[in-house]
């Protein structure tokens, strides 16, 4: 009798334990999901094409530009990092006429944010030419357009690591209050 009452209370803390666990701890399946901060986080690049990037890096050189070096960065930074990081490219300069920068902003997404877009960014930035002037601010309230209306609306991962990466080398002169 004395091993019955055992056994049943074994099976019975047994049954209240394996019941207590269901209730209190995740299911098996959120277990299984990633942690947000271990998912490739959205960087979505925002390049400055104005005139000023035609310069040479430093003063007197012709050669490398501005743009040259940024173009091969960026070229070895996206075959790196197309796997971990979801790529998006901004571009942003003005037209320019007889030298003068014409006050409209040439703001543009080239690239939505997503997986595997390295390819399409290093094309898109290889074949850019710059010229104008430099309208920041307007390329800042594009990408803040695409994040809040595109890139976290469509995506499944709420939580999301999400970045700006801004490059330039001037002056806002385009687009910008005050």
């Amino acid at each position: 009798m004395k091993k019955k009452q055992t056994t049943t209370t074994w099976l019975g803390r047994l049954l209240f334990l394996s019941a207590f666990l269901g209730l209190c701890l995740p299911s098996f399946s959120a277990w299984a999901q990633r942690p947000p901060e271990c998912e490739p986080p959205d960087v979505l690049l925002v390049i400055d094409f104005s005139a000023s990037m035609n310069q040479g890096m430093t003063l007197g050189v012709s050669r490398p530009t501005k743009v040259d070096v940024m173009r091969q960065a960026y070229s070895e930074i996206l075959t790196k990092y197309d796997k971990k990081i979801r790529f998006g490219l901004i571009t942003f300069n003005t037209p320019s006429r007889s030298g003068y920068c014409v006050y409209q902003s040439n703001v543009r997404l080239q690239v939505p944010l997503g997986p595997n877009t390295a390819t399409r960014c290093t094309q898109v930035l290889g074949s850019l030419k710059a010229e104008g002037c430099t309208p920041m601010h307007p390329a800042l309230q594009e990408a803040y357009r695409h994040y809040q209306s595109k890139a976290i609306p469509k995506d499944t991962l709420k939580l999301r690591r999400r970045f700006v990466l801004l490059l330039t080398d001037g002056v806002p002169n385009v687009g910008c209050p005050n």
